[in-house]
């Protein structure tokens, strides 16, 4: 009675051990997943368009050729003139909280124009600008991020962002998206590859 008793107890221990390495790896794997699924959210980078300075020789003419690769312009080639020092890529961003990656929510942006900057702030106000639409009409959802972000529990922020960078005649650049907003990457291929350059 003693030995059977003492068979069972053990049983017992073995099978609570078993279910408690089991409970344990299957919360490490969940919690691995959320790490996962959070960081490649919370890292991604989305591409939105290319855009090609030119500055024709015969007329000085300068101008941005953007090609868009998402959002409602996607597939489409905008020409446009340019006026400025620097060139202006403007939209609206919601910024999610870090928890919500783990329900992978996707991030919510539009872009809205195109406009040029100057370095000098007196002529910022009286030379000729550009300022370029890129929407037809707001989008609908802003007034309502806006207005309420501070009730909606995903929401860290919504706001307006914009990044701008030199134009120069010939350049290639890169407009992407970030978890925290837009950002131009130089894409230009170098004439000469310096010697510490890769690939």
């Amino acid at each position: 009675m003693v030995e059977k008793c003492r068979t069972i107890s053990i049983s017992l221990i073995i099978r609570g051990l078993l279910a408690a390495i089991f409970l344990l790896l299957a919360g490490m794997a969940v919690m691995s997943y959320a790490y996962v699924r959070s960081y490649t959210v919370f890292t991604a980078v989305e591409k939105v368009a290319n855009v090609v300075c030119r500055q024709e020789k015969s007329t000085g003419e300068r101008v941005l050729s953007v090609t868009f690769a998402s959002g409602p312009l996607q597939g489409k080639t905008l020409t446009i003139p340019f006026y400025g020092d620097e060139w202006v890529f403007e939209g609206r961003v919601v910024k999610w909280k870090n928890f919500a990656g783990f329900f992978g929510i996707k991030r919510y942006y539009c872009y809205e124009r195109v406009t040029g900057r100057y370095l000098d702030a007196e002529q910022e106000r009286a030379a000729m600008r550009t300022v370029y639409p890129l929407a037809e009409q707001p989008d609908k959802m802003w007034p309502f991020f806006y207005r309420y972000q501070r009730f909606i529990p995903f929401i860290d922020a919504a706001y307006g962002n914009s990044a701008f960078v030199s134009f120069r005649s010939d350049a290639i650049f890169e407009v992407c998206i970030t978890p925290t907003g837009f950002m131009i990457r130089d894409i230009t291929e170098p004439k000469t590859r310096p010697w510490w350059s890769v690939g």
